[in-house]
C-alpha cells in the first residue's frame, strides 16, 4: 500500500513526509536515506546532470541573466553536495562559474545576485566533499585532485577576468576556500 501511496502523492506533500521520517530518531535511517539516495544518483550517471547548453541569455534590458537552466544546474548541485556527494557536486558548480567567462555584470544585478549564491553553494560543497573524504567515500584520489585544481583554475580566471574590467567578483568566499584547503 505505500507503493500506491507513492506513486501517487504530490511531491509537495512528499516533501515534509520524508523530512519528518528522516528526523524521526529512527536508528540509522538518515544514514540510509543519504546511502540509497547517493546510490541513486550513481546509478542514474548522465541521465540526471542538467542542461548546461543555456545558462545564461540576455535579458529585456540587455543584462545578461541566469535561465531556468542555471536554476537547474543550481539544484542539482544543492542534491550532490545535499546527499554528501559534494565532489561531484563541485564539478558541476564549477562548470558554472567556467560559463561565466567572457560575461559581465554589475554589483547588484540579476546575475551578479546569483552568482553570489552560487559561491555560497560551492562554500556549502567544498564542506560536502572534505566530510566525503573523511567518511572514506573518496577512493579516486587523482580525481578528487583533478576536480579541485579544476575549480581553483576556473575561480582564478573569473577573478583575473572581473578584475580586468574592474567588476564585482561573486565568488570571494569560495575562492578563499579553496585556496586554503589542504588536500
Amino acid at each position: 500500500m505505500v507503493d500506491t501511496f507513492l506513486a501517487n502523492v504530490d511531491s509537495d506533500d512528499l516533501r515534509p513526509l520524508v523530512r519528518r521520517l528522516l528526523s524521526s530518531g529512527l536508528p540509522g535511517i538518515a544514514k540510509t536515506f543519504g546511502e540509497v539516495a547517493r546510490g541513486y544518483y550513481s546509478s542514474k550517471g548522465e541521465e540526471c546532470k542538467p542542461n548546461y547548453e543555456s545558462l545564461f541569455r540576455r535579458g529585456e534590458q540587455g543584462a545578461v541573466v541566469p535561465t531556468e537552466d542555471f536554476n537547474e544546474a543550481l539544484i542539482h548541485g544543492r542534491s550532490l553536495y545535499g546527499i554528501g556527494m559534494g565532489l561531484a557536486a563541485l564539478e558541476v558548480l564549477a562548470f558554472i562559474v567556467s560559463a561565466t567567462v567572457g560575461i559581465r555584470w554589475r554589483e547588484g544585478d540579476k546575475l551578479y545576485g546569483a552568482l553570489v549564491v552560487l559561491d555560497s553553494d560551492i562554500t556549502q560543497a567544498i564542506q560536502s566533499c572534505k566530510e566525503e573524504k573523511e567518511s572514506g567515500r573518496i577512493v579516486d584520489q587523482t580525481r578528487m585532485r583533478k576536480v579541485v585544481e579544476n575549480l581553483r583554475s576556473v575561480l582564478k580566471e573569473s577573478s583575473e577576468e572581473v578584475r580586468s574590467w574592474d567588476g564585482a567578483f561573486p565568488f570571494d568566499k569560495a575562492a578563499s576556500s579553496v585556496q586554503y584547503w589542504k588536500i
